[in-house]
């Protein structure tokens, strides 16, 4: 952490645009990346984009921020310590179509069951994936 950004590149899919839907995603999606590039003065330098029915109104967003730090100055950023809180922060879904921290809290929401255990479903998912690379 501490570099200075020159550049952003972002790689998106999106379902297919005769979807009005998908189109409007796709519009708040560029609209947003733009905006925010524009906002913190760091040019979009490239990109590209693909589109499928599997993206249908669920669209894949991967924005890359490039920056230069002198190595003296490059400071790093940990956690420490068994029984600290993970905090997911960010609003559910952005006006731009992107969501937040809504993946984790889908998750943890299916992971658990009305009285706040962990369903036998998720323990085994858990399980099969705790050997699996990420």
């Amino acid at each position: 952490m501490g570099a200075r950004p020159i550049a952003l590149l972002d790689s998106l899919r999106f379902g297919p645009l005769q979807n009005p839907r998908n189109r409007a995603i796709m519009d708040g999606v560029v609209a947003g990346i733009a905006s925010y590039g524009n906002s913190i003065g760091v040019p979009t330098v490239g990109g590209e984009v693909y589109f499928h029915e599997v993206y249908s109104r669920n669209p894949l967003v991967n924005v890359f921020c490039l920056g230069l730090v002198e190595k003296e100055k490059i400071f790093y950023a940990k956690a420490e310590g068994i029984g600290n809180p993970v905090l997911y922060v960010g609003s559910k879904t952005g006006r731009d179509g992107i969501h937040g921290a809504t993946m984790a809290s889908a998750e943890s929401a299916r992971r658990r069951n009305r009285r706040g255990r962990m369903s036998r479903w998720a323990i085994r998912s858990k399980r099969n994936s705790s050997s699996r690379p990420v």
